[in-house]
């Protein structure tokens, strides 16, 4: 370039060739130097963005699975309850001496009719139709019938029948009578 020609230019010539080399120094670093940080600044928001997106959906999944800690921690006693209610299939005996202790505390005469089949089926609990037959004074039998509403188990009944029988003496005055009351419990039990 010719410096010369530089001082004989006049001073509008001059500001304008200040302001072209200035306008090129200013585009190379915006070029050279700020685009690149420009474009990794993108690229850094764009990865604060997915990593804010992952602790949002981190705290929501820890949110959730508090509450669900929660509802377990609430759950679980009453799935013991609901687990209690059926019969373990190991302890035939169990049930057996349950209901008979039951009917000798109200003073029942009863008789118990049911059969575990071996076949399990792949089910994990199996429905057992149970058939009792007691024989006592009504309140006996009413007493009877409020104790294996007690029991723990799931016994559901699908009929009741009452007849009267015979009148017998009470111990409780041997001039009063009552009639013997003849129940047949038609029932399911739940087995596992």
């Amino acid at each position: 370039m010719n410096f010369n020609a530089l001082k004989n230019a006049s001073l509008l010539q001059k500001y304008f060739l200040l302001c072209l080399t200035f306008s090129i120094v200013t585009a190379l670093l915006i070029i050279g130097v700020a685009r690149p940080k420009m474009v990794k600044i993108k690229s850094l928001r764009a990865e604060i963005i997915t990593q804010k997106q992952n602790a949002e959906d981190m705290v929501k999944d820890e949110i959730n699975t508090t509450r669900l800690s929660d509802k377990l921690d609430i759950i679980e006693p009453e799935l013991e309850k609901f687990n209690q209610i059926f019969i373990n299939r190991n302890r035939e005996l169990e049930f057996i001496t349950t209901l008979e202790n039951t009917a000798s505390q109200e003073n029942i005469n009863q008789k118990i009719n049911f059969s575990l089949s071996a076949d399990k089926s792949g089910q994990i609990y199996q429905m057992v139709p149970l058939e009792l037959s007691a024989q006592g004074s009504y309140r006996q039998i009413l007493a009877y019938l409020n104790a294996l509403e007690a029991l723990n188990y799931y016994i559901n009944i699908n009929s009741l029948e009452f007849n009267t029988g015979a009148a017998v003496f009470t111990p409780a005055s041997e001039d009063s009578k009552e009639k013997v009351v003849n129940l047949k419990i038609i029932a399911n039990t739940y087995w596992q």
